[in-house]
């Protein structure tokens, strides 16, 4: 009976997270903000707790198409230049990457009503061998060694051309950082997937590191998925929770707390959670003032003196060349 009651008071709670009032629903379309990324909402209605775990499509199904929600990312690309430490006010020791971050240009704003889908297309690095669709697909700015794309629910703060670098992110920043890990070639099942291997004893020889069976009988072949050696690495790896320790805007560097995935010089993406704020260079407006001479009578007498004594030198200068 009491595992009737349970199961009854889990689905109760498992519906409750889709069923929304008509009071709830008008009164969130009217003054309600959505909390930003990782805030705590265990004060809100747990029917809203669940949909805001679901995602924003949810939320518009639920409170109408109209519902404000917009996710705001930070996003970079840059190159990791190795680890290092950094020490705390307090004396402790951080371990840390350092990534060389920017600056990068945003190339191409993807738009949903013109794509499909809304994203920004960023260009980092110089290139060398150019061919005329890169140029012709930066028109106006250099070609880019690298383009990558990040998405995002709104394009109406990113402009054509607006250059950023290392300034978006601030210290105590929570980022992700997505990368080619190294490659480590042919691998065995031990260091590939963990596997303890064999006995030493007992009859194995030297059957320690070999993976055993790989099937059975039936259905007379190998599993799709079956983990044996192979080649390891060199995939795209994505590190989470990871902390942005100190920002250095002289040398366009982030110190990201940990180890991240890739070797030395490989490219990294780096974003987070976070408002993106480009910072416009300021033009300062040169004001050149014309200085303009007023013409006296002084000013022409002068002129005039200056070509007598110009003519009376030239008319000296011929007879001397004719008696040469």
């Amino acid at each position: 009976m009491s595992c009737v009651v349970v199961l009854v008071v889990k689905l109760w709670l498992y519906q409750s997270r889709f069923f929304i009032s008509d009071i709830e629903r008008e009164k969130f379309k009217v003054d309600f903000k959505l909390p930003s990324r990782g805030a705590n909402i265990s004060e809100y209605p747990i029917c809203f707790q669940g949909l805001y775990r679901e995602g924003s499509e949810r939320i518009k199904e639920c409170f109408g198409v109209n519902t404000l929600y917009i996710k705001t990312m930070k996003f970079i690309l840059g190159k990791k230049l190795g680890m290092s430490r950094k020490f705390q006010a307090d004396g402790t020791v951080v371990p840390v990457t350092i990534v060389e971050a920017g600056p990068c240009t945003v190339v191409q704003i993807k738009t949903e009503k013109k794509d499909g889908y809304n994203a920004i297309q960023v260009g980092y690095g110089k290139k060398k061998n150019v061919i005329k669709p890169e140029v012709g697909h930066c028109k106006g700015m250099d070609v880019f060694r690298f383009l990558r794309e990040f998405r995002v629910d709104s394009t109406d703060t990113f402009n054509k051309g607006d250059k950023y670098s290392a300034e978006v992110f601030t210290e105590g920043d929570k980022i992700k950082v997505t990368g080619i890990s190294i490659g480590k070639g042919f691998q065995g099942g031990v260091k590939r997937h963990g596997f303890h291997g064999s006995a030493a004893t007992h009859g194995h020889k030297d059957q320690e590191r070999m993976p055993g069976s790989i099937g059975c009988s039936y259905p007379e072949h190998v599993l799709k998925g079956k983990r044996m050696a192979g080649q390891m690495g060199n995939q795209r790896a994505t590190i989470s929770n990871l902390e942005v320790v100190a920002v250095d805007l002289e040398k366009n560097q982030i110190a990201i707390k940990g180890g991240i995935p890739g070797p030395t010089n490989n490219l990294v993406l780096v974003y987070g959670d976070g408002v993106m704020e480009i910072k416009q260079p300021i033009v300062e407006e040169k004001n050149e003032e014309v200085k303009v001479e007023k013409v006296t009578e002084e000013n022409i007498k002068a002129e005039n003196s200056e070509k007598v004594l110009e003519n009376e030198q030239k008319n000296e200068s011929k007879p001397v060349e004719e008696s040469r």
